[in-house]
């Protein structure tokens, strides 16, 4: 748990150093100076101004997530990294916590999401919704929370504030990048409003007119006992970083895709038809997607555009991919069809190519772990740091459990000079 908690810290870290370059990165740093005015009391990562806390808790959670390479966790298909590393680094700061408390809060964050959202699949609600906007502002609440030593009575009300605090639609298409990033905001605002004393119903989850029979029109048979193993079976094992854009939904049937292709040397003119199967309950956020593929996005939600793009391109690699009108994809796109089938993992996909000759070439999976990475050249890669602030970061982050304050992580993460 501590292991995959650094593990996970420097993946975001790593994250938030690359996409200051980015135009999304840009704006949400220019938006967190904007509202910040002269309190510059929290990092914001990579760039030599701070902002105020609220403030850098936002633009941070944009910088971890704008290239869509942030955690996931499958099951119940939620992110849970990107609303509370910006929020534990904010308010360690500020607060001057040891990393021992930050891990604590962490974790505390990644099992309050995941438990609340495991009950239900909101991609099958009759107005299908992502999982975040529902259930990430608990994570976020969580973490503050702990952070700001709030009593059981406080975090109660705190986490009854964050049932009310979600933001965003699926009608979102691509443009969902502030969305989780203002829900990260918004749950360490609960937890500010409890530690005020402002009360909020307690019953804000589970009642009459709660969040769970609002969106859904019940309450989950399965909630008393999800929420019974709250600090036992802890969530944040069962997370992992990506390496390349797109929702973890999707990585098992683009590698079993390319894994076909090498193996056969194929390619997208020996290929007659791609058949997918999914499980049943991915079928109508799939019919989603294939709605915003009709309009004309770039949905890296989608499955049939993602395996039609791997076949295009003959790679994995998102800053390649087509958008729909490029004849490349087009013909892809008509080779490949969906199928689902009940009862399997949510992370399942088989791959079936039928290629010219007539041949079937056929591979099943659901799961795909990614190699590790060097920790130096994964913080290195952003070019902001010095070789210094590297290598003390690095240890800082290997030896979390014993940094007296999580200032001196902070202190690594704005640049000495101008980025290189």
């Amino acid at each position: 748990m501590v292991d995959k908690t650094k593990e996970l810290l420097l993946h975001h870290v790593g994250l938030a150093l690359r996409c200051g370059g980015d135009p999304l990165g840009r704006q949400a740093v220019q938006v967190a100076h904007s509202l910040s005015g002269s309190n510059t009391d929290c990092t914001v990562i990579g760039q030599p101004r701070g902002a105020s806390l609220l403030d850098a808790v936002f633009a941070n959670a944009v910088l971890m997530s704008c290239r869509g390479l942030d955690d996931f966790q499958l099951p119940p298909a939620v992110h849970q990294g990107v609303v509370t590393y910006p929020i534990g680094l904010a308010l360690g700061e500020h607060g001057h916590t040891s990393g021992r408390e930050l891990i604590t809060a962490v974790v505390t964050g990644y099992d309050t999401q995941a438990k609340l959202a495991r009950t239900m699949f909101s991609w099958q609600l009759p107005v299908p919704r992502h999982q975040y906007s529902l259930f990430a502002a608990f994570s976020a609440a969580a973490v503050a929370a702990r952070l700001l030593k709030l009593s059981r009575e406080q975090t109660a009300h705190a986490l009854a504030h964050a049932a009310h605090l979600g933001a965003g639609l699926a009608e979102a298409g691509d443009m969902m990048g502030p969305l989780q990033p203002l829900v990260a905001r918004n749950g360490a605002m609960a937890a500010f409003l409890a530690q005020a004393g402002i009360p909020m119903a307690r019953t804000s989850i589970e009642g009459e007119h709660g969040l769970f029979r609002t969106v859904a029109g019940h309450v989950p048979g399965t909630l008393a006992e999800s929420l019974s193993t709250l600090g036992q079976d802890f969530e944040i094992t069962r997370a992992s970083p990506k390496r390349y854009g797109g929702s973890g939904l999707n990585i098992v049937p683009q590698e079993l895709t390319l894994e076909l292709l090498k193996t056969n040397a194929l390619t997208a003119d020996d290929i007659t038809r791609v058949d997918i199967t999914l499980p049943s309950e991915r079928e109508q956020r799939e019919t989603l997607m294939q709605t915003r593929l009709d309009q004309g996005f770039r949905p890296l939600w989608s499955a049939r555009f993602l395996v039609a793009s791997v076949i295009a391109c003959g790679a994995i690699d998102p800053l390649r991919y087509p958008r729909r009108g490029d004849t490349y994809l087009e013909r892809a796109l008509e080779k490949v069809h969906l199928h689902f089938e009940p009862g399997r993992p949510i992370r399942y996909a088989r791959i079936e190519i039928t290629a010219t000759t007539t041949r079937r070439h056929v591979a099943e999976g659901d799961d795909h772990v990614f190699p590790p990475v060097d920790a130096y050249t994964w913080l290195a890669e952003g070019g902001t740091l010095s070789d210094s602030q590297i290598h003390k970061l690095v240890k800082l982050i290997a030896t979390l459990e014993d940094v007296a304050d999580v200032a001196e992580i902070t202190t690594c993460l704005t640049p000495a000079s101008a980025p290189r």
